[in-house]
């Protein structure tokens, strides 16, 4: 089985409590080992991996099962590409990281954000050494990482309504018909996007399938995904998880 684009959500865990973050409130909550066993036990080539969540380094144990389960069933990836507040910064994560990258055809195209959001607190000098430090540590193994900043008109204009901005964002979650992505989360169920809030989550209409079925298929997954445009090209997604078909462009 091929896959093209793969977002795993390793953790619904986070050390910040950011008022633009699009999935609401953290969970204790961590992908569950079934879900990767099933997955890559049945995926033999992922053309593009992003760890996601939650916080990636508030789940370090799972990151190491990801690349444990990708190593045992001999799953080829092509690029990989992880998002951290860098708040956490600990070799292991960086460590583990390099282990992942290991198993790409091309690390050049592999990367490490570290969000530098004016979301953020990055006033304090805690937080520019620890992003320094998570910085610091991936050069040292030749891993690319990258320091993303976006100015406060931009960060402003890309908060999606959904989460914590769910009221004061400045734009709609908009999925395409041609643009699937393919979401896991935690407990094995399939989503059309990486940007829907937990509560939208709920809405059994956004549930695709889930990887841990006896009967799971990629193909399954894009019927699924393809009945939710029949009205539209375009949909628009609130963060209760209801859909409105969009303006095709």
């Amino acid at each position: 089985m091929h896959i093209y684009n793969v977002i795993l959500e390793i953790t619904r865990k986070c050390n910040l409590e950011c008022e633009h973050c699009l999935r609401g409130d953290s969970q204790n909550k961590n992908m569950l080992p079934t879900v990767l066993s099933s997955l890559f036990s049945k995926v033999k080539y992922i053309d593009y991996l992003t760890i996601s969540g939650g916080e990636p380094t508030k789940a370090l144990h799972t990151l190491e099962l990801v690349i444990d389960n990708l190593e045992r069933f001999g799953v080829n990836l092509g690029r990989i590409y992880v998002a951290t507040n860098g708040y956490n910064a600990k070799r292991k994560f960086v460590n583990l990281m390099c282990r992942l990258f290991q198993i790409c055809e091309d690390t050049s195209l592999c990367s490490i954000d570290i969000s530098n959001s004016i979301f953020h607190d990055n006033s304090t000098d805690d937080a520019n050494r620890m992003r320094y430090r998570m910085d610091e540590l991936a050069r040292e193994i030749n891993l690319n990482c990258r320091n993303k900043y976006h100015t406060s008109h931009q960060a402003t204009y890309s908060v999606i309504r959904m989460g914590r901005a769910a009221e004061w964002g400045h734009r709609d979650l908009k999925i395409r018909k041609e643009t699937l992505e393919f979401y896991v989360s935690y407990n094995g169920i399939v989503y059309p996007s990486c940007d829907l809030s937990y509560k939208a989550m709920l809405n059994p209409k956004l549930q695709l399938g889930n990887v841990t079925d006896s009967d799971f298929d990629v193909k399954t997954i894009e019927v699924n995904y393809n009945t939710l445009f029949i009205e539209s090209e375009t949909l628009i997604i609130d963060n209760d998880g209801n859909l409105t078909p969009g303006i095709n462009e």
